[in-house]
């Protein structure tokens, strides 16, 4: 999965955490990433954050005022519009095997497919499992499912946003057209503290 973007202006996000590997490589202008050890020879260019690992991003204009970027996510497979069976199996072993995360799983299957109605009754009710089992495995890895549902979604919803070519950081500059627009922008900037 590739999301390109490009600004003419500073782009500074902070706290973002994917529940994938990523790399993210710099076209033009300079990125600084902050919160992970970066290689020296790294450090410009193109930069892999691990999976989980949250971070803070800047990508700055070089002198002729643009700046580009892509973010290349590692995901198992190109998905889809909704779920399908096989996805919900996935998510289904992860919830019956011991050693994996149901909660990276989740935050997995939500990146990848935002639009889904995501409950955790349905959630259960695909896994085979019940509400409480479902939630006191999310909360044995000390997270939250709607956490996790309004962070992924948020996530997705702004590289969807970037690579439109929407500055994220002008909510408070533009006048939106919809109250719908007006309210994720809000969400971003309080999510993400962008500037």
């Amino acid at each position: 999965m590739k999301f390109d973007f490009s600004v003419t202006r500073s782009l500074h996000l902070y706290g973002l955490s994917f529940p994938f590997d990523i790399f993210i490589k710099c076209a033009r202008g300079l990125q600084n990433v902050e919160g992970i050890d970066l290689v020296p020879s790294q450090r410009q260019r193109c930069i892999q954050i691990p999976v989980s690992r949250r971070f803070d991003y800047q990508l700055e204009p070089d002198a002729s005022g643009a700046a580009e970027a892509v973010v290349h996510i590692l995901c198992e497979h190109d998905c889809g519009v909704t779920m399908t069976a096989k996805d919900w199996e996935g998510l289904s072993l992860a919830t019956h095997t011991r050693t994996a995360s149901i909660s990276l799983a989740l935050a997995r299957k939500i990146f990848l497919y935002p639009h889904d109605r995501w409950t955790l009754a349905t959630v259960a009710e695909q896994t085979e499992t019940t509400v409480r089992a479902l939630q006191a495995r999310i909360f044995r890895e000390n997270a939250a499912f709607s956490e996790i549902l309004s962070r992924q979604r948020r996530l997705r919803a702004l590289l969807d946003m970037l690579a439109m070519g929407v500055h994220v950081g002008d909510a408070s500059l533009s006048a939106p057209r919809t109250r719908g627009e007006t309210s994720l922008r809000r969400t971003l900037a309080r999510g993400y503290l962008i500037l």
